[in-house]
């Protein structure tokens, strides 16, 4: 194979899913996901190389897992090195995903999972929107998504693999396989990290790419391509149905609710999309195709189904009752969120609204007398810095600080538990952080950090300011 027209072809297959997807809209900042694999490598390279011709500015993000040990640390310096020789701007964020994953009950990669996507939107509301998160997910990984699915039983969705695009996370690299992105990676002489994880038959996607795609492969050299057209005419089609049922949802809506009969009119695909959106948007979490059967049973014998989530279907009435039972036990930890100060305030997700107020200081008073756990002061470019760069989320594993009048830095999770919050509650709590450094300014219930206080032995010159929570 000349190497030159393969290279062609495989930046032209890039291309051309950026073209049909509209995946990079001018003037974006675009987040990488760098862990410094082959994937993510070609990934960063092509779009930092190409970063005038789309007009987008470039940035990596690295997750440190801490999970391979010295691998994990050669893997972040492969990365930080990558950068530094090009000049490519760098975050990284390293994650004991081993014990987070304890704490929140969740498998690790299910957990690395959303410690990066979390990570990689905190990282996006710095910088200037539009932005997207482009990740290097590849023909080869859709494959193995499209097979694992498949054997768990998944419907159109679910066979659909890995989206293109799903927001604001975009997927370059969907059109090329894993050979070709080796390929590229050989054409520029690209190093790269091998996962020694990857080769280890626990995990079942291994188990399917080291032993069953193989085979597959025998039957059909262009696995990939066959199973990525069937994943388009999927696509098509479901489209087509979520326009229906998006009809269904607006149109057959009532103050009471759905009508029992007009759901039982309606196609069973139709049906289930709707069933399934509504128990969605009663809380209802990672519902299967059973959960949803479930509740078109009970819609058709004029029943109660409970799926998971402690979501309570009722169609024993003319209109469909879909709410969260009052019996439930709700165990499962709230999603992380986190959102930018716009001017001095915050709209948060429970429908409160942070502020940072200016407070007039006429004369020195000591600090007990002045709630300091309301209180900070900042010079004011600190101040502006932090108008620009803070943000204001919800706890995360491993948060630590020093509370304004306590003895030295201690962890968020023994500051709650001292205090006797309750488990969930905490994960409500708000945590105002400048973005820049990491820091943590202020944590709701415990004030300021011992850096930022404001103290009756401040200069009343100084910028003072009162964070204040409000409902809306």
């Amino acid at each position: 194979m000349n190497i030159d027209t393969g290279i062609e072809k495989i930046e032209e297959k890039i291309r051309h899913r950026i073209r049909e997807y509209s995946m990079l809209p001018a003037g974006a900042s675009v987040l990488v996901g760098f862990s410094g694999g082959a994937d993510s490598m070609a990934l960063l390279h092509f779009l930092w190389t190409h970063r005038e011709e789309y007009t987008v500015s470039v940035m990596a993000v690295h997750i440190n897992h801490l999970l391979r040990g010295e691998e994990s640390e050669r893997d972040q310096k492969l990365v930080e090195t990558f950068c530094a020789e090009r000049g490519i701007p760098l975050r990284i964020f390293r994650e004991n995903i081993e014990e987070i994953s304890k704490e929140r009950k969740l498998s690790c990669e299910e957990c690395g999972r959303e410690i990066r996507y979390a990570r990689f939107r905190e990282t996006a509301l710095g910088l200037k929107k539009p932005f997207r998160i482009a990740t290097a997910h590849t023909a080869s990984d859709l494959t193995e998504t499209v097979l694992l699915n498949l054997t768990r039983g998944a419907g159109p969705k679910g066979l659909q693999g890995i989206p293109s695009v799903r927001g604001e996370i975009i997927r370059p690299l969907l059109s090329i396989t894993r050979e070709e992105v080796e390929e590229y990676c050989r054409r520029y002489d690209l190093s790269y990290c091998i996962d020694s994880t990857n080769l280890q038959p626990a995990y079942d996607r291994n188990r399917l790419r080291l032993s069953v795609i193989p085979v597959l492969k025998e039957l059909n050299p262009a696995l990939e391509e066959r199973v990525a057209a069937s994943v388009e005419l999927l696509r098509q089609d479901s489209l087509y149905l979520d326009a229906l049922a998006q009809e269904a949802y607006t149109d057959l809506r009532y103050e009471e609710g759905y009508s029992c009969d007009a759901l039982r009119n309606l196609s069973k695909p139709v049906l289930s999309r709707l069933l399934k959106r509504l128990l969605e948007e009663a809380g209802g979490k990672r519902l299967s195709f059973q959960n949803v059967n479930e509740c078109m049973e009970a819609l058709e014998t004029r029943g109660v189904a409970m799926v998971s989530g402690g979501v309570r279907a009722d169609a024993t009435g003319s209109y469909l009752k879909v709410e969260v039972s009052s019996k439930a036990q709700r165990k499962a930890f709230p999603e992380e969120w986190c959102v930018p100060l716009h001017g001095a305030t915050a709209n948060l997700p429970d429908g409160r609204v942070f502020s940072i107020l200016p407070v007039k200081v006429e004369e020195k008073i000591p600090c007990k007398e002045n709630k300091i756990n309301n209180l900070l002061f900042n010079n004011p470019a600190l101040y502006d810095r932090i108008l620009y760069t803070g943000i204001v989320r919800n706890r995360r594993s491993g948060d630590r600080y020093h509370p304004a009048g306590r003895s030295g830095s201690r962890s968020l999770k023994k500051l709650f538990n001292d205090a006797k919050v309750p488990p969930l509650e905490r994960w409500n709590k708000v945590i105002l952080v400048d973005q820049e450094n990491g820091k943590i300014l202020w944590a709701e219930g415990f004030g300021p950090s011992e850096e930022f206080a404001f103290c009756g032995a401040c200069d009343k010159e100084q910028a003072v300011f009162k964070i204040k929570i409000t409902e809306k």
